[in-house]
């Protein structure tokens, strides 16, 4: 007995997680990119921009506060504060 052959559907992983992005308080607060950290362009052609993205919040406010000590000389309006995000990845 020969069966049509069907295709199986690849399992894609998907994933779903909490994490830390820099939120930039100027006139308008936006979370800030990863290429905020380093100006370079993209690792390969038609990459996304991403947003700056940690681990835990200690590692957030440690960056914020070296920002913000760097930027000091642009002005008390440069602020950047830790925010709770969700990374969600899934396929359609």
């Amino acid at each position: 007995m020969n069966r049509p052959r069907t295709r199986r559907k690849k399992q894609v992983r998907s994933w779903d997680r909490l994490l830390w992005a820099v939120e930039m308080k100027s006139n308008k607060p936006e979370l800030i990119g990863a290429s905020w950290e380093k100006v370079v362009g993209p690792l390969y052609t038609g990459e996304p921009t991403r947003a700056l993205l940690f681990n835990t919040r200690r590692l957030a406010q440690i960056w914020c506060k070296l920002a913000m000590e760097k930027c000091k000389k642009f002005g008390s309006d440069w602020k950047f504060k830790p925010v709770r995000v969700r990374e969600l990845i899934k396929p359609l």
